[in-house]
């Protein structure tokens, strides 16, 4: 793998990181009163860029001139080792009419040298502005028109990339359930204008979503593409994807972030730790999104993690209210609260369902109130990943050690918060001391909730004069719903199990015919809507803790 001081080395010969932005503004602002071909002549003769590539440039007649401007911007980037000053100079001695781009040049250069990054701009301009919805076009940034803006979590994110504006590379992480609005929530971060004032010159979109890492090279792959200049990509040179090229793809990849030294990389839908190894070693500032906290757990940069929860009842409401002739009860949308956990993709797809019907809203929460959440259809025209699969998807990614400890909660009452006290009576950890149990059990629970499977309280308690922090979780109500079916269908299988392994011991084939047919005259003793072992003693211990209060906001 490129060291990671690689990148940093070449670029400590090159511009600095506002100097890269006021290059860029330069050419934005005041391109179309640029003569190109005559300052790439100015800058050769100079000595500040080479014969050779000075050539290629101006010589180039089938590049327009903006196609030109972002070469000469690329080459000065990487070539230029006076700063710009030698564009001031152009610009004074080139013509009376450019003077006040000299003057806008110099006024930069002052505030760099006071400490700032470059003269912080109030507003865009309108060239500015144009280039940034072209450049979220072209990334594929998703369209937050319809989403529901949730301003206290933008106000977060945004407050975390301002924290680190002034580092080189850093991972912010939104992490949460499926279905919580992550990518929603980035999307809308980075359609902020504020956000190219003064602290990002452009943004690249990466839907990630692999879950191997031979994978990992078609994501390198399609991020050369993104920071490859459409004019310098042509068809006989594709990236490779084959297993052997990743170092060859690495080094492409570095050399092309050269080119973009303030661009915010997004990273859409992390699920493996192959993906988070190789983007720390590139040294970029990067807005994950993923459902495994745990994968950047030992990155090198500075990170900032976010938890995605839930909308508050209020924005339920304002989910509920688009497009109905009729508002929604405070009863009805605290019922859709409690059922949805809150989470956007399911109270959406609720309103799908029910917007511009009458009834339908009650008849879906009696439907989920008998069959469960999970159970909702589809409301999306397209083809879209369910929340029953993308869980699946989730579980069946964890951690061997996870997964027992996760299947037991489901004896625990859902959206009830239990102390680890009451936990260690029936989360199995394998200790040989039992004084280390609460200690093991406090380290399993932490993990479980950074995968977003449990929401944990620290409490604080006031034990006289010595004030306590206690752990106290709960299971939300959709994870305990498909924690439920997951065990049952365990129950099942290993009951089928045992009747086969029956079968197989019987000597003769007319035996085992008989054990066929037993079979399915009694598969009613697998199906789900039967009251299972399983069942019976969720219900008891359910029962037992049902003295345990809703501990939300209080102690």
């Amino acid at each position: 793998m490129v060291p990671s001081t690689h990148r940093w080395c070449v670029l400590s010969d090159m511009l600095g990181e506002a100097e890269n932005r006021v290059l860029r503004r330069l050419f934005i602002d005041y391109g179309e009163d640029i003569d190109t071909n005559g300052l790439i002549t100015y800058l050769e003769i100079k000595g500040i860029i080479s014969e050779e590539r000075a050539e290629v440039i101006a010589n180039n007649v089938k590049s327009s001139n903006r196609e030109k401007q972002s070469h000469l911007i690329r080459t000065l980037i990487r070539q230029s080792t006076e700063g710009l000053h030698p564009l001031v100079s152009y610009f004074q001695q080139n013509s009376v009419n450019q003077r006040h781009i000299s003057d806008w040049l110099s006024g930069q250069i002052r505030e760099i040298q006071n400490g700032g990054n470059g003269k912080e701009e109030e507003i865009l301009s309108e060239n500015e502005k144009k280039r940034i919805k072209w450049m979220l076009v072209t990334s594929r940034v998703p369209s937050v028109r319809r989403e529901m803006r949730r301003e206290e979590l933008m106000g977060q994110v945004k407050d975390a990339l301002a924290a680190f504006s002034n580092d080189d590379a850093f991972f912010v992480v939104l992490h949460g359930l499926p279905g919580s609005g992550k990518s929603s929530l980035a999307a809308s971060v980075v359609r902020e204008e504020e956000l190219f004032l003064h602290q990002f010159d452009s943004v690249i979109w990466m839907m990630d979503q692999r879950e191997n890492a031979r994978d990992l090279t078609f994501f390198m792959a399609d991020l050369l593409v993104y920071l490859t200049d459409s004019t310098e990509l042509t068809g006989k040179e594709k990236p490779p994807t084959d297993k052997s090229s990743i170092v060859y793809l690495m080094k492409l990849v570095s050399e092309s972030l050269l080119d973009h030294p303030n661009t915010l990389l997004v990273v859409d839908g992390v699920m493996t730790p192959e993906t988070v190894s190789w983007i720390d070693h590139l040294n970029v500032r990067v807005l994950a999104t993923t459902r495994n906290a745990l994968l950047f757990e030992d990155v090198s940069q500075p990170l900032k993690m976010i938890k995605v929860n839930g909308l508050e009842e209020s924005e339920v409401a304002g989910v509920l209210a688009e497009g109905r002739d009729e508002s929604v009860g405070r009863e009805m949308i605290k019922r859709v609260s409690e059922v949805t956990e809150g989470l956007p993709h399911l109270v959406k797809q609720l309103h799908k369902l029910t917007v511009g019907k009458k009834n339908e809203l009650d008849y879906y929460i009696s439907r989920i109130d008998r069959s469960g959440i999970l159970s909702l259809p589809n409301a999306n025209s397209y083809n879209k990943e369910k929340l029953r699969d993308a869980l699946e998807n989730h579980y069946s990614m964890m951690l061997p050690e996870l997964r027992e400890p996760l299947n037991s909660l489901v004896v625990f009452p859902p959206s009830v918060f239990i102390p680890l006290e009451v936990l260690s009576a029936i989360v199995p950890i394998d200790v040989v001391d039992s004084d280390d149990v609460i200690h093991e059990l406090a380290i399993v629970m932490e993990r479980l909730a950074k995968l977003g499977w449990v929401e944990e309280i620290k409490n604080k308690e006031d034990h006289g004069r010595k004030e306590e922090r206690r752990e106290i979780y709960r299971v939300p109500r959709i994870v305990h719903e498909f924690l439920v079916k997951k065990v049952e269908e365990s129950e099942r299988s290993d009951k089928k199990k045992q009747l086969m392994s029956g079968e197989e011991k019987m000597g003769n084939e007319d035996a085992r015919m008989i054990m066929r047919e037993w079979l399915k005259e009694n598969s009613h003793v697998m199906q789900p809507n039967v009251e299972s072992p399983l069942t019976i003693i969720i219900k008891a211990v359910q029962s037992l803790f049902s003295w345990v209060p809703n501990l939300r906001g209080s102690t």
